[in-house]
């Protein structure tokens, strides 16, 4: 494995986009959607595991990437919206308390 640039904690690992910070052993990704460089932590120190999280990462950028060029274009219908938004506030909520419902009011 070899460092990335002048600071040997971070190692390239065999695998594109998958990168490694030594003190820890975590496995953090750099993928490459609409153009722009998306760093992310990986939360994992085992190989296969930081592969199916990439692939997810990867997926999940794509699909706001997506959502976001949809609501430029003015496609967005206020149903789509209301469902976004009630999505976004369960996952938030789910993120925020451990073991809650999902449901704030």
């Amino acid at each position: 494995m070899k460092t990335t640039g002048p600071d040997p904690r971070w190692v390239k690992t065999p695998v594109a986009n998958r990168i490694r910070y030594m003190p820890s052993a975590m496995y953090c990704a750099r993928v490459r959607v609409g153009g722009k460089l998306i760093p992310a932590s990986l939360r994992t120190d085992k190989v296969t595991v930081a592969q199916l999280r990439r692939s997810d990462l990867i997926k999940e950028e794509r699909g706001k990437l997506e959502a976001r060029a949809q609501a430029t274009k003015g496609r967005t219908t206020f149903g789509e919206a209301l469902n976004r938004h009630r999505h976004l506030r369960n996952q938030h909520s789910q993120e925020t308390r451990p073991g809650g419902s999902g449901d704030l009011g």
